[in-house]
C-alpha cells in the first residue's frame, strides 16, 4: 500500500466496524489537489490576505503500526506552516518523533489529549525551511510502541508568523453529540485557528465559523479559522451519533504579528586594575519587544585580551564557563528582563590601559537582531601599591598596668602589590614603657619599637598583625596619644602612613598623710594633741580600705585617738576606713592625743604612714612632725584673803578665808610655811600649779 498519494478509498474496508466509514462531499475535493488548493486558498484570502490554506492531506492504517507516513502533494513554499495532526486508537504508544523529507523541526502544539483507553491525538507544527516540488516532502510519525490505527493529517498554510508561530492551544475530550477544545483566550489580535478531532462515531462538518478542509473516512475533521481581534475562542464540530470523542484547538500568530526583541546590556563598576581578582562584569537581557520569548536564549560573552574568566553564573541561567555561553528556555515577557549574568574576570598584570568587552544575545523567536550586541568600554588602571596602618587598643589602660597591648595592622589599600621592604615603627609617648613587639614574619626590635619585612603584599590584603605590649607608669596622664608609621613597599602615596590612636588612662589614688600639732609641748604636760590628715592627691577615687599608723615617740604616752568616720584602735591606732575618698579630697582629721613624760627629751620626731585605698605610688605615704619639748616652769604662788560681812565688838567666831594660789607655769615642791590667824597652824602642803586652794 503506497502512502505517497491522495487517500486510498481502499483503506476504508479495513478500518474497526466501531468507526463507520464517512465520506463527506469536500472529501470528493480533496481528491482534487489542484481544486481543493486553490478554492481553500481563495477563503481564507478573502478573510485575512496574510493568512492562506495551501495544502492538505491524510492518511491511515487499518492494524497496529510503530510508523505511519504522508506526502505533501503539492509544491512546498519556504516559512510556510505545516500542521501535523496525529492520532491513534490506544493510550499505551506516544509519539517517539515527527520528521519530514526536508528535514524541518516539528514541535508538539498540543497533546497527547487522551479519551479514556480509547484512543490519542497530537497536533505538531513546523516551519518550511525550504521549498519543496510537488509530492518530495513525506512526514514521516514514529512511535515509542505499537499505535493502533493510527491517523495522519497534513495541512500547510501561509501567512503564519515563522518566528513565533503559536498563540495559544487548548485539547479536550468527552462523550457528547459535539466535540469541544475548551475555551483559551488569544494574546494576538490576527490568529489562525486550526481544530481538530477523533471521533468514535462520525463527524458530520465544522464547527460555527469554521471551514472543514478534511474529514477523513473514519469521520475525523480538521477545520479552521482566522480571527481578527483578541477574545475567547473554541474549536467544536458536531458528530452523530452520540459518542465519544477528542477535540484539540492550536491557534497561530499570523506573519507580521508582534515579536520579542531581545537587547542586552552589559555594565561593570568602577574602574579595573592591572593584577586584579574578582572583578565582574553584570550581563541583563531584556525583552523590549510587544510579544513574549519562546525557545532557547543565548549569550555569549567575547571577552579581550587582558581579561581571564573565572566564574560565570546566573539565577536560571544555564552558564559554561569554557565557551563563556549561558542559556535559558524560559518564556521572557514583553517590557521584563531576566536576572542577570555575572561574568568574573582576573586583570592581567600588563593589561592595556582600555579594554572592551563584547557580548551578544540570541534566540528566544528575536524578531529583530539589530540590537543583539552589547559592548563595554573598561578603563584599566595602573597596579600601585598604597600601605595604610590602623592601630588599636582594647578597652582603658589603668596607671600602673603591665601587659597592655596595641595592635598595628598593614594594609595594602592601593591597585597593585608591594615591592621591598616595609617598615613599622610605634613612637610611644611618656607614661608608657614597651616591653615586647612581635607579628607574625615580622623582624621587630624592641629598643626601636620598629618592625619590618619584605614580603610582597597583594592589594587588598594585610600583613599579620603587630603585637606592642606596653607598661603604664603609675603616674601617667589621664590621655595618651600613640602615633607609628609604615613605609617603604614601593608605594607613591603617603598620607596615610599614620596611625594615631588616643588611649584613655584610668587614674588611681595617691594617698598622702600631714601630721601637725600646736605650739610646743612641756615636760609633764597631759593632753597634747597631733592632727593627722590623709588626702588623695591622684586623680581617681580611692579603692578599698585606707589605714593610718602612728608611731609614737618615747617621751610621749598616746591617751587616745579618734576622727570622725574613722575606725580607730585606743590609744594610739591604727585607724581604718573603707569609703571613696574622690581625687583632690582628703578625708576628716585624726586626733591624737599624748601625755608628755617630765623627763621628755627637749625634742621628739612623731612619724605617721597612710597606707590602702588602691594606691600605686607609696613614695609619699609618711609623714613625720619634729616637736619641741620646754622644761617645766616656776611656780608662782599669790596669797588672798577675804572675810564676810561687818565684825561686831564683842562678836565670837568671825571668820577670815586665806586662799593660796599657784599662778606660775610649774608646779610646786616641797614646803611652803602659811600664816594663821585665830586658830591656823602653819602646814605644809605641796600646791600644784593651777587652782587656788582654801586653808
Amino acid at each position: 500500500m503506497s502512502l505517497n498519494r491522495h487517500p486510498d478509498h481502499a483503506l476504508e474496508r479495513h478500518l474497526p466496524p466501531k468507526r463507520p466509514t464517512f465520506v463527506s462531499p469536500r472529501l470528493g475535493l480533496f481528491f482534487c489537489a489542484a481544486a481543493i488548493v486553490a478554492t481553500a486558498a481563495a477563503e481564507l484570502h478573502s478573510q485575512t490576505p496574510t493568512i492562506a490554506f495551501v495544502q492538505g492531506n491524510w492518511a491511515s492504517l487499518p492494524s497496529t503500526a510503530t510508523t505511519i507516513a504522508a506526502p505533501f502533494t503539492a509544491a512546498q513554499v519556504a516559512s510556510d506552516l505545516n500542521v501535523v495532526v496525529v492520532t491513534w486508537n490506544n493510550t499505551t504508544a506516544q509519539v517517539q518523533s515527527v520528521s519530514d523529507t526536508t528535514g524541518n523541526v516539528y514541535q508538539r502544539a498540543v497533546g497527547p489529549t487522551t479519551r479514556s483507553s480509547q484512543a490519542s491525538q497530537s497536533l505538531y507544527y513546523a516551519i518550511n525551511k525550504a521549498t519543496a516540488t510537488a509530492g518530495a516532502n513525506t512526514v514521516t510519525v514514529t512511535f515509542s510502541s505499537g499505535a493502533t490505527t493510527p491517523q495522519l493529517r497534513l495541512a500547510e498554510y501561509t501567512g503564519i508568523d515563522p518566528l513565533q508561530p503559536v498563540d495559544v492551544t487548548a485539547g479536550s475530550s468527552g462523550n457528547s453529540s459535539s466535540s469541544s477544545s475548551g475555551s483559551v483566550t488569544t494574546r494576538n489580535a490576527n490568529d489562525l485557528l486550526i481544530g481538530a478531532n477523533w471521533a468514535s462515531t462520525v463527524t458530520t462538518g465544522p464547527g460555527p465559523s469554521y471551514t472543514s478542509r478534511m474529514i477523513t473516512t473514519a469521520g475525523d475533521i480538521l477545520e479552521d479559522r482566522v480571527v481578527t481581534a483578541t477574545g475567547s475562542y473554541s474549536a467544536t464540530a458536531p458528530i452523530s451519533p452520540s459518542g465519544a470523542w477528542i477535540m484539540q484547538l492550536a491557534a497561530f500568530r499570523a506573519a507580521g504579528s508582534p515579536q520579542p526583541d531581545l537587547t542586552l546590556t552589559k555594565a561593570h563598576t568602577g574602574s579595573f586594575t592591572q593584577g586584579q581578582t574578582g572583578a565582574t562584569y553584570t550581563l541583563t537581557v531584556s525583552n523590549v519587544g510587544a510579544w513574549p520569548s519562546a525557545g532557547t536564549v543565548t549569550v555569549v560573552d567575547t571577552l579581550p585580551s587582558g581579561l581571564t574568566a573565572t566564574a560565570l553564573s546566573g539565577t536560571g541561567w544555564s552558564c559554561t564557563l569554557s565557551t563563556l555561553t549561558c542559556t535559558r528556555s524560559s518564556a521572557l515577557a514583553a517590557g521584563t528582563s531576566y536576572p542577570a549574568i555575572t561574568l568574573t574576570v582576573s586583570v592581567a598584570a600588563n593589561a592595556p590601559a582600555s579594554v572592551t568587552n563584547a557580548a551578544t544575545v540570541a534566540g528566544g523567536g528575536d524578531g529583530n537582531t539589530v540590537n543583539n550586541g552589547a559592548t563595554d568600554v573598561t578603563a584599566i588602571n595602573l597596579a600601585i601599591p598604597d600601605l595604610a596602618l590602623t592601630k588599636t587598643h582594647t578597652g582603658p589602660f589603668s596607671q600602673g598596668q603591665t601587659g597592655a597591648k596595641y595592635t598595628l595592622t598593614v594594609r595594602n589599600s592601593g591597585t597593585g602589590p608591594t615591592s621591598g621592604g616595609v617598615t613599622v615603627i610605634d613612637m610611644l609617648p611618656a607614661g608608657l614603657t614597651a616591653t615586647a613587639l612581635s607579628g607574625t614574619n615580622w623582624s621587630c626590635t624592641l629598643s626601636t619599637i620598629t618592625c619590618t619585612r619584605s614580603s610582597v603584599l597583594s592589594a587588598g590584603s594585610s600583613y599579620p598583625a603587630i603585637t606592642l605590649t606596653v607598661n603604664v607608669a603609675a603616674t601617667a596622664a589621664a590621655s595618651l596619644t600613640n602615633v607609628a608609621t609604615v613605609s617603604g613597599g614601593g608605594q607613591t602615596n603617603t598620607a596615610n602612613d599614620t596611625a594615631s590612636d588616643v588611649t584613655a588612662i584610668t587614674q588611681l589614688a595617691d594617698l598622702t598623710l600631714t601630721k601637725t600639732h600646736t605650739g610646743g609641748f612641756t615636760r609633764g604636760q597631759s593632753g597634747a594633741t597631733y592632727t593627722l590628715t590623709a588626702n588623695n592627691i591622684g586623680n581617681g577615687p580611692t579603692s578599698g580600705t585606707v589605714t593610718v599608723s602612728d608611731t609614737v615617740p618615747t617621751g610621749l604616752t598616746p591617751t587616745a585617738i579618734t576622727g570622725t568616720g574613722w575606725a580607730c584602735t585606743q590609744p594610739s591606732g591604727p585607724c581604718t576606713r573603707s569609703d571613696a575618698l574622690a581625687g583632690g579630697a582628703a578625708y576628716p582629721s585624726i586626733t591624737l592625743t599624748v601625755n608628755v613624760a617630765s623627763n621628755a627629751p627637749a625634742s621628739v620626731t612623731n612619724t605617721a604612714a597612710i597606707s590602702g585605698g588602691g594606691e600605686l605610688i607609696t613614695n609619699n605615704d609618711t609623714a613625720s612632725d619634729v616637736t619641741a619639748i620646754a622644761a617645766a616652769a616656776p611656780p608662782d604662788l599669790a596669797l588672798t584673803k577675804t572675810h564676810s560681812g561687818v565684825f561686831a565688838q564683842g562678836q565670837v567666831g568671825a571668820t577670815y578665808t586665806l586662799t593660796a594660789s599657784n599662778v606660775g607655769l610649774g608646779p610646786t615642791s616641797g614646803t611652803s610655811p602659811t600664816a594663821c590667824l585665830v586658830g591656823w597652824s602653819q602646814r605644809a602642803s605641796a600646791e600644784q600649779a593651777g587652782p587656788a586652794r582654801s586653808p
